[in-house]
């Protein structure tokens, strides 16, 4: 992750000040959440890459929900961070508390919270798990819940939970729609996956007298790759 759209509030500012001190990471700060949500969704879908919003509490995210649907919809890979009153406050129902898990739950299934410091790293692994092992059509949104008072917690120089795991590439015995399932649910920056792909299909494709359509979505439709392997694909009936 390489961008955060931002519309924080004060619940939120230890998470901007630590977010501000990673190498790499650039804030975009936005006038309403609906635009931090937009621009996440326009930036990941035009770079492939994970977008970010930093929300302020449930009504924060519940502006953002308009665009996250269509993020959903689109697979789109976006984790949104959530800020939320301190545990200790919560049970005192105060002004700005809202059910913030029951609103996420409205673009994802994927909503964790940080509710101690020793599961911080846990959850965020979880989240980001849970955006790159995906099928075709589910949400790629991830949502993470984090009080301010675990919030102050959190900065640490361990980065280990940052690591990703390795993936099996043995295609013996899977069918080609196993396989092209498989290859949408990569990321393609640097892969050869879609290029070969298109080439079966292109010899299952003239191996049928039916007519045959070929959807190409998600980051397939803008790797570089995959637009030169398309345009050297010639079939004929």
């Amino acid at each position: 992750v390489e961008i955060m759209f931002a519309n924080p509030g004060t619940t939120e500012m230890v998470l901007v000040e630590a977010l501000d001190k990673v190498e790499g990471m650039q804030g975009v700060l936005c006038a309403h959440e609906t635009v931090c949500s937009g621009a996440a969704d326009g930036y990941a879908r035009m770079t492939g890459k994970t977008a970010c919003t930093l929300l302020h509490l449930g009504v924060g995210l519940a502006n953002a929900t308009a665009n996250l649907h269509n993020a959903k919809r689109a697979s789109t890979p976006v984790i949104n961070l959530v800020g939320d009153m301190a545990t200790w406050h919560l049970d005192k129902d105060p002004v700005l508390a809202s059910d913030i898990t029951s609103l996420a739950h409205f673009t994802t299934p994927h909503v964790f919270t940080c509710d101690e410091i020793d599961n911080v790293r846990s959850t965020v692994t979880n989240a980001l798990m849970a955006i790159r092992d995906f099928c075709a059509g589910e949400s790629r949104i991830a949502t993470l819940i984090i009080p301010h008072d675990v919030q102050r917690n959190i900065v640490s120089e361990d980065k280990s939970y940052c690591t990703t795991k390795k993936e099996d590439d043995d295609d013996s015995g899977k069918t080609l729609f196993e396989r092209a399932i498989e290859v949408h649910n990569r990321d393609f920056n640097g892969n050869d996956a879609i290029p070969k792909l298109l080439t079966q299909c292109a010899h299952a494709l003239t191996d049928t007298s039916k007519k045959v359509a070929l959807l190409i979505g998600g980051t397939g439709a803008y790797d570089e790759k995959a637009l030169k392997a398309l345009k050297n694909m010639q079939i004929s009936n």
